[in-house]
């Protein structure tokens, strides 16, 4: 099938020198697959280049997975991290580097195929105390999160006021929350706490009308293969090849040199713009094959991942709450952080990741509970705020797989405790027991969720000097015209949330800005 989708690479080198296509993208992920939907709808021509081929026709949450409980009954989990485990490409580390559990997904519609579909918004703070003044203005008043959300549920459900279906158990989610709500009452003790919330998911989940079938989960791959399929003019696709660098200062044109997967021959096009989305480390690699960080000095520097810690655990009662997920933006010892509350529903964290259960005593035990039928279970997890670390970076040596250097700094004993109390509140309040002894949790490893950010960082509020940021507050490289960046790299902060509703946000304004 991908023979039928991919485009003659002779023919596009030839046409590219006759300046036929409007914008070149790197990366058909969530960045780049949704700047190929916006500018196409603009009625531009685009080619978008991958460097992996046609392994999914929709996220694999819509196909054949595994069920959240092993021989229950209540629907498929989200175990996606079997399948992101199976496909991540290899990264290297430096022999003085902390262990990467991460890599980049090489295929069409890249790591949007396997991502978790958690959707927050990062905290408003956040936001004004890290990004642009005009990044602020747009996340910040409400559309840019809108239509960021819209396009990523099919416009089937309002971030504001409805990020779940109707026909969910109102009872039982009100339930839950209030329970979540006392537990965090009580972690805050006599502080005003903050507000429990459904967390927002990026999938359409029903959709009315005789075969007007639902999105389900949400990846760019669908849009893209639909367009393919119906032979959109303005759509042209190169799967199987590699960028690997993208040279160009004064002249009104850039060459980008590219490999074959198939055959490892190079071939050249030139355009007058390109949008770099070939992900954290990967428009790093570009950029440092192209040697922009002579000119630019922080190519490559501060790659980040937030701390997430989690615990998943199962109770002995056989209950069978409604699979659910809510939110809460708390703060552990002055630290930011996205309180995440999975029941009955596996988050982004493996299935046997921090595992416990309580005994019929009510005694914490580790490891799933001997029958999981029909039980209860319930992900307590947290993500914080970090800025970025000026001593990770990707490495510029001529090695076939990328290499990083990372060194995270060591876990502040207080917030483990803190967190291990919060977490024995929560259980506590949802299985109904009084035990004083707090959960276990683990400090998932770096790159472990995809969640890396900060080598082509965009300039922070202040309008800082010209050496401490890469692309600008419209995501193009300084002193580079026509040559832009969108993608986790661009983030000035590792935030407490899921980046990817943000990302989205911002490759629909860039799309908007290059009108």
């Amino acid at each position: 099938m991908a023979d039928t989708l991919t485009a003659d690479i002779d023919r596009v080198c030839e046409l590219s020198k006759n300046g036929y296509f409007d914008y070149v993208i790197v990366g058909s992920g969530l960045a780049g697959g949704v700047l190929a939907r916006e500018l196409t709808q603009q009625k531009k021509k685009v080619l978008l280049i991958e460097k992996g081929g046609l392994k999914f026709s929709t996220h694999c949450l819509n196909a054949s997975r595994l069920h959240w409980q092993r021989g229950g009954t209540q629907g498929p989990s989200q175990d996606n991290d079997v399948v992101y485990n199976a496909l991540k490409a290899k990264v290297a580390t430096t022999p003085d580097s902390d262990p990467f559990a991460g890599g980049p997904v090489y295929c069409f519609g890249g790591r949007s195929n396997v991502w978790g579909l958690f959707s927050p918004r990062i905290r408003a703070s956040t936001i004004i105390n890290y990004f642009p003044k005009k990044i602020v203005d747009y996340l910040l008043d409400g559309k840019g999160y809108k239509k960021a959300f819209e396009v990523m549920t099919n416009y089937s459900q309002d971030i504001s006021s409805n990020v779940y279906p109707q026909g969910i158990n109102i009872t039982e989610e009100h339930s839950i929350k209030t329970d979540l709500t006392k537990a965090i009452k009580d972690f805050y003790e006599k502080g005003v706490s903050p507000p429990v919330t459904l967390a927002p998911i990026a999938a359409q989940f029903i959709q009315d009308g005789l075969y007007h079938f639902p999105q389900g989960a949400y990846s760019t791959v669908d849009y893209l293969l639909n367009q393919l399929y119906s032979r959109d003019p303005l759509l042209t696709v190169l799967l199987d090849m590699e960028v690997l660098s993208c040279e160009g200062t004064h002249s009104p044109y850039y060459s980008l040199t590219l490999r074959s997967g198939l055959d490892r021959q190079l071939h050249r096009i030139v355009s007058k713009s390109v949008i770099l989305c070939a992900g954290t480390i990967g428009s790093a690699s570009i950029a440092l094959n192209s040697g922009l960080q002579t000119a630019v000095p922080k190519v490559g520097k501060g790659l980040t991942d937030h701390e997430i810690w989690g615990v998943r655990i199962w109770d002995n009662k056989s209950v069978g709450k409604d699979p659910m997920k809510f939110q809460c933006e708390i703060e552990i010892l002055t630290k930011p952080a996205l309180l995440n509350v999975a029941v009955n529903a596996n988050t982004f964290l493996s299935r046997d990741f921090a595992t416990q259960h309580l005994d019929s005593s009510g005694t914490t035990k580790s490891g799933e509970p001997s029958d999981t039928s029909d039980k209860d279970v319930v992900n307590i997890t947290l993500e914080f705020e970090s800025p970025l670390s000026e001593k990770n970076e990707v490495l510029n040596i001529p090695t076939s797989d990328p290499t990083i250097r990372i060194k995270r700094d060591t876990a502040d004993v207080k917030v483990q405790k803190t967190m291990q109390q919060l977490a024995m509140l929560i259980r506590n309040e949802l299985f109904g027991y009084s035990s004083a002894e707090g959960p276990r949790l683990a400090l998932a490893a770096f790159g472990a969720v995809a969640h890396e950010v900060g080598t082509m960082r965009m300039q922070g509020p202040q309008g800082m000097g010209r050496e401490t940021y890469v692309v600008d507050d419209n995501l193009q490289i300084q002193g580079r015209p026509g040559l832009y960046v969108c993608d986790l790299s661009v983030f000035p902060v590792s935030p407490a949330a899921n980046p990817s509703l943000t990302l989205v946000a911002l490759a629909i304004r860039l799309a908007d800005h290059l009108k």
